[in-house]
């Protein structure tokens, strides 16, 4: 019963790893009619939306369903590339149209996320060096197929170490995984991925992930050592400089900007350093990352 909230957000914090075709809920209304939506929080931090439901006072069990279509930006967020980036962090329903003094009762029973059965990977070779170095780039030899074509258009190299998965790294292909065709081949030799600066050291298995798809039965991962970077020692000190206390980083000064975004994706990054064009200078561009 709200004390004049119009709406009230119910979560299921269960992590949603990869894409969909449609999220659906089985509820019933037992109190006062509401209209209902969902959002999803996803992993470059904003939240997508739905259409909305009208729900009758006092109905019976009922299933409802998003599909992957009616999903998008919600208004009140922010996202920089137009595209869902998985994991989703959560999922929620949203009652909106609550009106102070009425009693509400919501039950839900179930939520599905659906999926159609995912094409399946067949890797006929698969090599890449036996050790890698961090922050450097290097190349694998990769021949596969999809026996249909991909549900995403994502493919990346995914770094494990006791069946966990501590870092994933994109490459790129020559034709998305959602244009290719059953069974048709696909033969990559020096194909270059950058190993992350950061990236821990040891050993670990690689595999790669392509569309969405599950790997045949018969794969077998590949090991590769990584060697992590070297540390080096780092001296930090305000010194006056023409007159200004200044940030001195290993001997040199340093202007003090800062860079900041509530979009961290890679796309937001990439543009924080690109030229901008004649065009963009003299347009508003509301999600440009904002130098203070």
């Amino acid at each position: 019963m709200s004390r004049g909230v119009a709406f009230n957000d119910l979560f299921l914090r269960r992590r949603i790893g990869r894409d969909f075709s449609s999220i659906r809920v089985r509820i019933r209304n037992e109190g006062a009619a509401v209209t209902l939506a969902a959002k999803v929080l996803e992993a470059s931090g904003a939240e997508w939306t739905t259409r909305r439901v009208s729900l009758a006072a006092g109905t019976d069990w009922q299933w409802i369903e998003f599909a992957r279509s009616e999903w998008h930006a919600a208004s009140w967020s922010r996202d920089a590339d137009g595209r869902m980036d998985f994991p989703l962090e959560y999922v929620t329903l949203i009652a909106f149209d609550v009106q102070p003094g009425a009693e509400y009762r919501i039950a839900v029973s179930r939520v599905d996320v659906v999926r159609p059965d995912p094409p399946v990977l067949t890797v006929e070779k698969f090599a890449l060096p036996t050790t890698l170095r961090a922050g450097r780039m290097a190349a694998l030899t990769l021949t596969f197929m999809l026996d249909r074509a991909g549900v995403t258009d994502d493919a990346q190299l995914v770094f494990r170490q006791s069946s966990n998965d501590v870092f994933r790294v994109p490459i790129t292909l020559p034709t998305p995984p959602s244009r290719l065709l059953p069974k048709q081949r696909v033969a990559l030799q020096g194909l270059r991925f950058h190993v992350p600066l950061y990236a821990r050291g040891g050993r670990f298995s690689v595999v790669p992930e392509i569309g969405g798809a599950v790997h045949a039965e018969d794969f077998e991962p590949v090991t590769a050592t990584i060697e992590p970077r070297q540390v080096g020692r780092t001296v930090a000190d305000v010194k006056v400089c023409r007159g200004t206390p200044t940030l001195f980083i290993n001997g040199e000064a340093q202007n003090g900007m800062a860079w900041a975004t509530y979009s961290p994706t890679a796309e937001v990054f990439r543009d924080s350093h690109r030229p901008a064009s004649r065009s963009s200078r003299s347009a508003a561009r509301p999600r440009k990352p904002v130098m203070v």
